[in-house]
C-alpha cells in the first residue's frame, strides 16, 4: 500500500489496525506504570530497582523500532506489525506470573522490543496511505489512540485496587493485558493477505542510509526524539508513584487525574495534527513542546492538593499529546521510501534509547533529591531540547511520499 494508491476500504482497515494497535500497546505499557506503586510495596522494590527495569524496557524499545522498521521495509508493514503485537501480548501476560524482579525485567524488555516496532512501523504505514494534505490529522488520530489504551489501563487499575489486595491486583492487571493485544493480532492476521508485496523495497538495501544528508537528519531527528521521549517518560512513568506514594493521594484522586489527562492527551493529538496540516510541522511542535515543559514543571513542583492536581491534569495532558502526534508524520516525510521504515525507527527510537536512561536516573537520584523536583527539571529540560533542535531540520508539510522526502 502506498500513498494515494489505496482504496478507501483498505485505507480504513489500515487506519483501524494502526489505531487499535497503538491503543493496545498504550494499555499494556501504562499498566506497568500503574502497577509500579503496588510492586514497590509488595516486593519492597526500591525506586532505583524500579528505575532500572523501566530503563531496560525503554532501551529494548529503542532497539525494536529500527529493527522492526528495517524488517517492514523488506517484508511488509502489516506482517511485522502482527508479530510485534503478539510479542507485546505474550510479554504482558507472562508478567503476571513473575516471582523475581529479574524476570519482570526480561519480560519488560521483550515488551519493549514489540512496542518499539509497533509505533515505528504503524506510523510509517499510516503516513504512506494518508492523503498528503491530511497526513498530520491521520497521524494525530493514530497518536490519540494512546489515550484510549491509557484510559482503559486506568480503569483496570481502579477496579483491581478496589476489589483485590495489592499483591493480587497488579498480577490481575497484567493478566487482563493480553485481551486487547490478542484482538488486534487476530484483526491484523486477516489483513496480511491483502497487503501488497514490498516489491522494490526488498532489493533496495540500506545504501541511502550511508548518504551524509540522511545521516545528518537521522542524528538531529534522534535528538528531537530524545527530548520528546525524555520529557514524556520522565513525567508520566513516575506520575502514579508521585501522586500515590509521595503525595499520598488516594487511588480515586490519582485515577481521576490520570483519566482527565488521557482525555486531554487525545484532544491535544487531534488538535496538533489538524494545525500541522495548516501551519506546518515545526511551528506546531515548537508550541506544544514549550507548553509541555511549562506544565510539566508546574505539575511536578506545585502540590496544592487534589483540586489543583485535577485542574492541572488537563493542560498537562493536552500539551503532552501534541509533540508525539506530529513526530511520526514529520519523520516519515524526511526520508526516502526504500529506507523509510528503518529511518523512522532509528530517528524515533534512537532518541528513545538515550531517553531510556532518564527514568532510571530519576529513580537513582531520588535518594539525594526529592522525586517531584527531579521529575519537573528533567521533563522540562527534555522538552527544551526539542525546541532547540527544530530550526536545524526541514519543514516537510505536503511532501510526496511516493517520491520520498526532498532535501
Amino acid at each position: 500500500m502506498v500513498e494515494g494508491d489505496s482504496a478507501p476500504t483498505d485505507r480504513k482497515a489500515v487506519a483501524a489496525a494502526s489505531f487499535g494497535g497503538w491503543a493496545a500497546d498504550a494499555f499494556d505499557y501504562q499498566l506497568f506504570g500503574l502497577a509500579l506503586p503496588l510492586m514497590l510495596a509488595n516486593w519492597h522494590l526500591s525506586p532505583q530497582q524500579a528505575g532500572s527495569i523501566i530503563t531496560f524496557g525503554l532501551g529494548c524499545a529503542a532497539v525494536g523500532g529500527p529493527l522492526g522498521g528495517h524488517l517492514a521495509d523488506r517484508f511488509g508493514r502489516i506482517r511485522i506489525l502482527t508479530i510485534s503485537i503478539l510479542v507485546v501480548a505474550i510479554a504482558t501476560f507472562g508478567a503476571a506470573f513473575v516471582t523475581a524482579p529479574w524476570q519482570l525485567m526480561v519480560l519488560k524488555g521483550a515488551q519493549g522490543l514489540g512496542f518499539g516496532a509497533e509505533w515505528s512501523v504503524g506510523a510509517v504505514m499510516l503516513a504512506e496511505i494518508a492523503p498528503p494534505r491530511k497526513r498530520g490529522s491521520f497521524l494525530g488520530m493514530m497518536q490519540s489512540a494512546w489515550s484510549v489504551g491509557w484510559a482503559a489501563a486506568v480503569l483496570v487499575y481502579l477496579a483491581a485496587t478496589l476489589w483485590l489486595p495489592g499483591d493480587l491486583a497488579w498480577r490481575a492487571m497484567f493478566l487482563i493485558g493480553i485481551a486487547p493485544a490478542a484482538l488486534i493480532f487476530w484483526f491484523r492476521r486477516r489483513l496480511i493477505a491483502r497487503e501488497r508485496a514490498p516489491g522494490a523495497l526488498n532489493n533496495a538495501g540500506i545504501a541511502p542510509l550511508a548518504e551524509f544528508s540522511v545521516r545528518k537528519r537521522l542524528l538531529l531527528a534522534s535528538l528531537v526524539g530524545l527530548g520528546a521521549h525524555g520529557g514524556f517518560h520522565s513525567l508520566f512513568t513516575w506520575l502514579p508513584t508521585l501522586l500515590s506514594t509521595v503525595r499520598l493521594y488516594s487511588p480515586t484522586v490519582t485515577g481521576l487525574a490520570l483519566l482527565l489527562m488521557t482525555l486531554a492527551f487525545a484532544t491535544g493529538c487531534l488538535v496538533a495534527g489538524f494545525l500541522s496540516d495548516r501551519l506546518g510541522r515545526r511551528p506546531v511542535i515548537a508550541l506544544f513542546a514549550t507548553c509541555s515543559a511549562l506544565f510539566a514543571l508546574l505539575f511536578a513542583l506545585i502540590d496544592g492538593g487534589p483540586a489543583i492536581i485535577v485542574i492541572l491534569a488537563l493542560p498537562v495532558g493536552f500539551a503532552a499529546g501534541g509533540t508525539p502526534a506530529i513526530l511520526g508524520c514529520w519523520f516519515a516525510e524526511m526520508f526516502p521510501a526504500p529506507v523509510r521504515g528503518a529511518s523512522v525507527g532509528l530517528a524515533y527510537n534512537g532518541g528513545r534509547l538515550a531517553s531510556a536512561l532518564l527514568p532510571g536516573l530519576i529513580g537513582w537520584a531520588s535518594a539525594a533529591m526529592p522525586l517531584d523536583i527531579l521529575i519537573g527539571i528533567v521533563a522540562a529540560a527534555s522538552y527544551g531540547l526539542v525546541v532547540l533542535i527544530l530550526p536545524a531540520l526541514p519543514e516537510t508539510r505536503d511532501v510526496n511520499l511516493i517520491e520520498g522526502a526532498t532535501a
